[in-house]
């Protein structure tokens, strides 16, 4: 994962986000009982949670 701020920010260029860029994901969805957990860009997105 990638953790410099430069990558992070959406407004370079317009390119959006770096795929390994870390952001910070609900281990439960919609449940703070169970915390956060670190995940790039690209793995939060494929994350997908039954309704």
């Amino acid at each position: 994962m990638i953790f410099e701020k430069e990558y992070g920010n959406p407004n370079i260029n317009t390119s959006g986000c770096h795929p390994l860029y870390v952001t910070i994901d609900h281990i439960s969805p919609n449940n703070d009982k169970y915390g956060h957990q670190l995940v790039c860009y690209d793995l939060n997105d494929l994350l997908l949670w039954p309704e």
